[in-house]
């Protein structure tokens, strides 16, 4: 499982490290934190933070929101930090969307209160149950009060129970309230099949198939292999 990582842009060092200790304490990973924008755009489109928090005027060839709008195309959400509550600087965010706006001088409450209303809205959907793929090789799964980044490749195996699905992990099982039916609308057919009524499989995994027992071996897992599945996955297996 991959931390909620967030980029902090900020050229007031004792403002950048106060954010930088707010996220420690919610349990998030602040990715960095720079205090120009052209570091800021460079991290921004190499490491794709989940979250940024940026300072409206910092160092650099290019001020906080023309940063915001040469990564807009990310779709990354944003808190812009302004000292200056003007109606000039909203205008000028118009078309980008920003998730909030904070001015200085702010207090821990308000800014603990904003990350965590941005870092809640990276796994809402409509439902308010199930959790938007926000990017297109992760999703979001709320556990223990907290929105955990898991990726596609990380599953190895999913199982219906219900109303809900099991998502199996290396040493982790996210409970999800949704149908396998949707769920695989969000998985890449080519690597991932379903095996049985309530199973599916990440292809490269499999490590035997026992015909005989009708069975597949994943991951130190036997999985019941449900004969109208038989045929497509010997399809998909690389044989000689």
């Amino acid at each position: 499982m991959s931390e909620i990582t967030i980029l902090i842009v900020e050229d007031d060092f004792s403002y950048a490290l106060e954010v930088e200790m707010i996220i420690h304490e919610l349990g998030y990973t602040p990715l960095a934190c720079v205090d120009n924008s052209e570091k800021a755009i460079e991290l921004i489109e190499t490491q794709k933070p989940d979250l940024i928090l940026i300072d409206v005027f910092i160092e650099g060839e290019k001020d906080g929101i023309e940063v915001a709008q040469a990564v807009s195309h990310l779709k990354i959400p944003i808190i812009f930090i302004t000292a200056h509550n003007s109606p000039h600087i909203y205008k000028r965010t118009r078309g980008l969307a920003p998730f909030a706006f904070i001015t200085k001088p702010f207090d821990k409450f308000t800014l603990q209160s904003t990350i965590e209303s941005a870092v809640n809205l990276l796994g809402n959907n409509a439902s308010g149950e199930e959790k938007q793929l926000e990017k297109e090789d992760c999703f979001f799964v709320k556990q223990n009060n907290q929105l955990n980044k898991v990726y596609l490749q990380q599953v190895q195996w999913i199982e219906a129970d219900g109303n809900y699905c099991i998502l199996h992990t290396m040493g982790k099982r996210y409970a999800v309230k949704i149908s396998l039916r949707k769920l695989m609308k969000r998985f890449p057919p080519e690597d991932f099949l379903q095996i049985h009524r309530g199973q599916v499989v990440q292809i490269a995994l499999v490590e035997n198939l026992d015909l005989s027992e009708m069975t597949v071996n994943l991951a130190g897992k036997k999985l019941a292999l449900g004969p109208k599945y038989k045929n497509q996955l010997l399809d998909r297996l690389n044989l000689l």
